[in-house]
């Protein structure tokens, strides 16, 4: 999923131009993606608009309707040119919105991605390569949910372009 804004409420300035402002709305998009990924399907929110970098991780809540396996991960990075922000803005508050890795500084910072299949599974990977002033800074890779065991996921193409075609 792209966003114009960041999906993570861990950044507590000006939450009305962000997803933080709208926690009801949130929530729900929130519960349509950890059901995806308890059918195996991975969701990851690209985002921009702060002039840092942050990756978070939303973990279904314990104890709720969804396994932890189908969490969903946002990697929000600034505009490609811009001056960083001097104060640290980013903050995890909860265990809704998990902070996996935080990076302000440096003017230009931009992501890459690549969603290959996973050798000797049916899932996939995505990794994500942050570059800051030109220079990779970090890197991650994460893996699609596995697949429900009473499902088969055709075979053939990549995890993120099968768009729940399944065989029984």
């Amino acid at each position: 999923m792209a966003s114009s804004v960041p999906f993570t409420k861990n950044w507590p300035v000006n939450t009305k131009d962000t997803w933080g402002g709208f926690l009801a709305e949130r929530k729900r998009i929130l519960e349509a993606m950890w059901q995806a990924g308890s059918r195996g399907y991975g969701v990851v929110v690209l985002s921009g608009d702060r002039h840092e970098f942050a990756a978070t991780s939303f973990p279904p809540p314990a104890g709720g309707d969804w396994p932890q396996s189908p969490a969903v991960y946002e990697f929000s990075a600034s505009p490609l040119n811009q001056f960083y922000s001097p104060f640290a803005t980013y903050r995890q508050t909860d265990e809704e919105d998990v902070m996996i890795k935080y990076i302000n500084t440096g003017n230009s910072k931009f992501g890459a991605i690549t969603i290959e299949d996973y050798p000797g599974t049916e899932q996939s990977s995505l990794h994500y390569r942050l570059f800051v002033d030109g220079v990779k800074a970090w890197n991650t890779t994460i893996l699609s949910p596995a697949a429900p065991m009473h499902k088969k996921v055709a075979s053939g193409g990549s995890f993120w372009s099968r768009f729940g075609i399944a065989k029984e």
